[in-house]
């Protein structure tokens, strides 16, 4: 399996594309989350018709770009950024030195105040103090949404948090086990909401079938709005 990173200019304008030649039939394309354009191409195809057949998606290839670009991305570069995003808010980050590291939510921002001078390490304390904010916002969604699953007869799972970015969450019935991304904490609360109800319904109905979104829909009856802004998302 062959992969590498090309270009190809269309009326639109240049694009570039990960090209992965294979033991496959058909010429395909897709996006990945972070906006990636992926060609997979049978490994005898010659390259006229792999750019024939990108001039032939030109439409959808700047559409879908389109669509990529007005979400909204989240990664661990906020300082660089000057902002976060923080329970659905775009809010100024601002970074002031002081003689310990804390963080202080202030007059509609998020203040840093710091005593470190090395980038480096800044950005090390930074991840960690709003990783613990983090963490604390989504349990205490979490303990909230979980009384209501009582009555179901559902056993308090183990909650897991770590930072992911193909899925908002994740659950292992078996084990008894909810796993939610650090990152839900950039989301509105009612999206946190929302991945907290989806990943304790699972533990009724381990699929994704249509007893699991009935019950679902008991749990959280906006469930198909709220997971729409979801898709406003981007985790990097």
């Amino acid at each position: 399996m062959q992969e590498n990173i090309r270009q190809i200019k269309l009326s639109q304008g240049w694009v570039q594309y990960e090209l992965t030649q294979k033991n496959i039939k058909n010429l395909n394309l897709h996006f990945t989350r972070q906006g990636v354009l992926k060609i997979s191409a049978p490994t005898k195809v010659k390259m006229e018709r792999i750019e024939a057949f990108i001039r032939q998606n030109e439409e959808f290839i700047f559409a879908a770009q389109k669509r990529l670009a007005a979400k909204k991305v989240l990664d661990d570069n906020w300082l660089k950024h000057g902002f976060i995003y923080w329970q659905g808010e775009k809010l100024p980050l601002a970074v002031e030195m002081a003689e310990s590291n804390y963080l202080a939510w202030q007059d509609g921002a998020l203040v840093f105040y710091t005593k470190e001078d090395d980038e480096a390490k800044r950005e090390q304390i930074f991840k960690r103090l709003f990783d613990a904010e983090s963490e604390k916002l989504i349990m205490a969604v979490f303990e909230r949404i979980y009384p209501s699953f009582v009555a179901c007869g559902i056993a308090k799972p183990q909650v897991k948090l770590r930072k992911m970015t193909a899925r908002w969450g994740s659950c292992s019935k078996s084990k008894g086990v909810i796993i939610f991304n650090k990152r839900l904490a950039h989301l509105p609360k009612e999206c946190i909401e929302c991945v907290a109800a989806h990943e304790l319904t699972h533990l009724l109905v381990p699929n994704h079938g249509g007893e699991f979104y009935q019950r679902l829909q008991q749990f959280r009856p906006a469930y198909r709005d709220e997971e729409k802004i979801l898709l406003e998302y981007i985790c990097q």
